[in-house]
């Protein structure tokens, strides 16, 4: 199914959550939040693969309908140059700036060991271009077949619009579930924020809640 960007985000400071304003569909309210698989090295028949994925989920906040709106494949996290100053690479410094820009989105969920988190959100703080600086939380699960039921419930309830891409990437995945899957890891640590940290509207949250 296409999915809709929206031309303009408006942040709510008092709901915490952003407006969106579409082409054709109407403005409506969401909660942006973003999953994060780092990158990782898998063997590919008789190469090496290192790749990582990342996508950018809206939740309407009335129907609570879920949407992949951003989503990419990223090795680094600076653009990686060939010695000439070619890109080879590029990382994903520029999709966090481009969904801080059409969103008003900076928050974005990990699920990997401390070490691997770590590095890897240290080359955020470093990087320069990053501005404003993402915030990383993390998505706890301990028993990961359980996690991603997450995953099918959702698709099954019909409450998850994504585009094809991602469904090709899941279903290979599911073909193949020997070889590392790292759509299906980031889908999961957005998709897993929204239970662990459900959004309410400002009248129905307590003082203390932080959301």
């Amino acid at each position: 199914m296409k999915v809709e960007r929206p031309r303009s985000a408006t942040y709510d400071a008092e709901q915490r959550c952003v407006r969106l304003h579409f082409p054709t569909n109407p403005s409506a309210r969401y909660i942006m939040r973003g999953g994060i698989a780092w990158p990782f090295a898998h063997q590919s028949g008789t190469d090496m693969t290192v790749r990582g994925y990342a996508v950018l989920l809206g939740q309407h906040c009335r129907s609570k309908h879920l949407t992949v709106f951003e989503f990419t494949e990223f090795r680094t996290v600076d653009n990686l140059l060939t010695p000439d100053g070619e890109m080879k690479h590029k990382g994903i410094a520029a999709w966090f700036n481009a969904n801080w820009t059409n969103y008003a989105a900076r928050d974005y969920w990990w699920h990997e060991s401390g070490v691997v988190n770590l590095r890897y959100r240290q080359a955020v703080q470093r990087c320069v271009v990053i501005e404003p600086k993402p915030r990383f939380r993390e998505a706890k699960w301990s028993d990961q077949d359980g996690a991603e039921h997450i995953i099918w419930q959702t698709m099954a309830e019909e409450r998850l619009t994504m585009p094809p891409v991602l469904v090709d990437a899941l279903r290979a995945g599911q073909a193949n579930p020997e070889h590392p899957c790292p759509e299906k890891h980031a889908l999961l640590c957005a998709l897993a924020s929204y239970e662990q940290k459900p959004w309410k509207p400002v009248e129905k949250r307590l003082a203390w809640e932080r959301i």
